[in-house]
């Protein structure tokens, strides 16, 4: 994991994130199942310009209204939060 998130140029949790989301497969080391391995072909893909825009984590976002008290916060987001 760490050595595909230095090809890739991310930081570690930014793959972590994309790992989770489906974004990038990975399989157990079957040498050590503690560990996830990223396929080369999944890091190549995603370095590669022709391929398109690299998936993003996504991100629930921040409430931009300073009026708004802090107990309507959850409902806010019900009611305005659209997924991406």
């Amino acid at each position: 994991m760490t050595e595909a998130a230095r090809r890739l140029g991310i930081s570690r949790m930014t793959l972590y994130r994309l790992v989770r989301q489906g974004a990038i497969p990975t399989f157990s080391n079957p040498l050590d199942k503690r560990q996830r391995l990223v396929p080369l072909s999944a890091v190549e893909r995603l370095r590669d310009p022709a391929a398109g825009p690299r998936p993003q984590p996504c991100s629930l976002g921040a409430i931009d209204d300073p009026d708004l008290p802090s107990d309507q916060t959850e409902e806010y987001m019900r009611a305005h939060w659209k997924p991406e």
